[in-house]
């Protein structure tokens, strides 16, 4: 982690950059970039950002990967199909769990040892389970995450929404994106100066077409930044960035070019940015609208 390291060498290190619609930069000139919490009060996502996209399309799947997970994990110690589907627990609280909010790393950590506990509760309330010889269980355990008879499985205790394993996969997933949405909320991005295009490319085609945008630039020198180990690319500023330490670049497709992303003809400050008129309604009479 590197907080506020000025880095040397080229202009192009000195830089990280952000995408945005234009129809946003001229709140950003007035109140700077700054995160969800400072703009509304909360520690919430944007609902328009990657990462509610993100967590929308992947939410389904990372429950169900949870849950195939603790099932297989369940059958490889000796647990019966019909224990598991029993519903051993149901009427039981799972583990408590909040993150702090601070360390993102801390908080995982913490996740995985109350989701490892709760597991642990379901595993002793099953009276079959047995501890196989450690030299039986190579390469038995993955065969059961991929076995039909774990699938099916797990597709009937998605279907009972009270099944003390649902449960647990669906309060762990929740919580995981829980934490990255604390960062998230707290903080704005920006891509790091060697992933400038890459990163570039990626959020373009996350805010699509139909908005024009805009890039935006601040020194690294000037603010306090974390690497954002979520996103190898980026880095996290957290609260926000002033309007005074922002430029802007209004015409970027040829943003990939290194020689035009770096030549300062390309940026001005973020104070000098003016919106478009607004196009004057064509006149209507009894032809031409």
């Amino acid at each position: 982690m590197m907080e506020n390291t000025p880095v040397g060498g080229g202009s192009e290190e000195k830089w990280a950059y952000h995408l945005t619609p234009r129809m946003y930069a001229q709140k950003i000139k007035e109140k700077g970039l700054v995160s969800m919490k400072v703009r509304v009060g909360l520690a919430v996502a944007s609902p328009y950002g990657a990462f509610v996209k993100d967590r929308t399309k992947n939410e389904p799947r990372e429950r169900f990967s949870r849950l195939k997970v603790d099932v297989a994990y369940l059958l490889f110690l000796g647990a019966k199909p019909e224990e598991i589907l029993s519903g051993a627990l149901n009427d039981q609280p799972l583990v408590g769990y909040a993150p702090g909010g601070i360390d993102p790393s801390a908080d995982r950590l913490a996740l995985d040892a109350a989701a490892e506990k709760a597991l642990l509760r379901f595993k002793e309330a099953l009276p079959s389970i047995r501890l196989a010889p450690a030299k039986e269980r190579a390469g038995t355990f993955f065969g059961l995450t991929r076995a039909k008879e774990t699938l099916q499985l797990v597709e009937k205790l998605q279907g009972v929404k009270s099944h003390y394993l649902t449960r647990l996969s669906v309060q762990f997933v929740h919580y995981y994106y829980r934490i990255e949405e604390l960062q998230t909320s707290t903080h704005v991005y920006f891509s790091k100066p060697q992933d400038a295009v890459s990163m570039y490319q990626k959020y373009k085609a996350h805010l699509g077409a139909s908005n024009p945008l805009v890039v935006l630039r601040v020194k690294l020198d000037t603010v306090a930044w974390l690497e954002d180990l979520a996103d190898g690319g980026a880095i996290k500023i957290k609260d926000g960035v002033a309007p005074a330490l922002l430029e802007i670049m209004e015409s970027h497709d040829n943003f990939a070019n290194a020689d035009f992303r770096t030549a300062p003809k390309n940026w001005k400050p973020l104070a000098d940015f003016a919106p478009p008129p607004a196009r004057a309604p064509r006149p209507r009479n009894g032809y031409v609208w």
